[in-house]
């Protein structure tokens, strides 16, 4: 069990989280540039020092509470991963996996099995492919008996194939091995095979924390609808004038006979992308994103909106009125 409550200062940025990860299950932390994730990556991995708080791990205190001193970050049994795989480039794969002292022979055999590197343990990381290297980094981390697995943007920079086969494989051996896990990084199609809770980390505020399709559901601030990618649109409650702002996600646009809200809209431009027509839509002066299975000719449409969200003047998520969607009016 990963158990963190912290609070970091960088300068005039402060970071405030907090969160348990229990043994055996993956927390990603997502955020944008600069939300304070690789902060925290280092404060719980010793690398930097929180100015108040606790870490615990196993059961372990780390920092805060009955650890006087900080636990230094070479005995706090915590594995980490970047984006870079930072291979010795003078030993072999294999080598490169047996340095670290500890590292146990058989767990790491069933590792390099469970990573497909059967075949690369003779060759030097100048011959390895970016995939391949960040596979011989988790094996290396991995085949030392650790009590927790840290990764910082772990898959960034992989393409996209090797980078759900690679989220899957870590996901299940992090259950295999029956370790916390806590994974930071700013796309979500790095995270949504690889975890089973979400964090929403923005301007080093913890947002929302769950599973990803609940978060999805019912995102509890407008900072967290932006950040899934969902789309802002202003409204307001017809009958008493109060100001909205409605979040629909591209996903959850549709065309033609059907359940949702009503839009009327201009097909402004349409291209194909994976499998897929994006249609670029103009609302008043304001432009959607949209995707649909065929290309609609341009002019004008009308788009309904399924599954939309409300968040009131404050930003939260907002109860729909008892007139429902219809005492909803969406501003252009």
């Amino acid at each position: 069990m990963l158990e963190v409550d912290v609070t970091c200062s960088r300068g005039d940025f402060t970071l405030e989280f907090a969160a348990s990860v229990p043994g055996g299950s993956t927390l990603g932390v997502f955020g944008p540039s600069g939300s304070g994730k690789t902060t925290l990556i280092e404060a719980v991995a010793g690398l930097f020092t929180p100015v108040a708080g606790t870490v615990a791990v196993a059961g372990r205190q780390l920092f805060g509470g009955s650890a006087a001193v900080p636990v230094p970050p070479n005995h706090r049994r915590i594995g980490l991963v970047r984006q870079r795989a930072a291979l010795f480039p003078h030993l072999t794969v294999d080598e490169n996996i047996h340095y670290a002292a500890g590292a146990d022979r058989a767990r790491a055999r069933h590792l390099v099995e469970r990573f497909g590197l059967e075949r690369l343990g003779a060759r030097r990381p100048s011959s390895l492919s970016g995939g391949e290297a960040q596979r011989v980094a988790f094996v290396r981390v991995l085949a030392v008996p650790i009590d927790l697995l840290l990764l910082d943007e772990p898959l960034t920079g992989l393409d996209v194939e090797l980078r759900g086969e690679l989220a899957t494989t870590v996901r299940e051996v992090v259950r295999e091995l029956e370790i916390p896990c806590l994974v930071a990084a700013h796309e979500l199609t790095e995270l949504e095979r690889m975890v089973d809770t979400l964090a929403i980390l923005v301007g080093g505020r913890l947002l929302q924390v769950g599973e990803v399709s609940g978060i999805y559901a019912a995102p509890q601030r407008v900072e967290v609808a932006e950040n899934l990618g969902m789309q802002l649109l202003p409204a307001r409650e017809s009958a008493t004038g109060r100001e909205l702002r409605l979040a629909i996600h591209p996903e959850a646009i549709r065309f033609g006979a059907g359940s949702g809200m009503a839009l009327p809209v201009t097909v402004e431009g349409v291209r194909f992308l994976r499998g897929r027509y994006e249609h670029r839509l103009g609302y008043g002066g304001r432009s959607l994103v949209a995707y649909a299975g065929e290309p609609l000719p341009a002019g004008e449409a009308v788009a309904r909106l399924v599954t939309p969200h409300l968040f009131d003047p404050d930003g939260w998520l907002a109860k729909l009125p008892p007139g429902g969607w219809q005492a909803i009016e969406v501003l252009p």
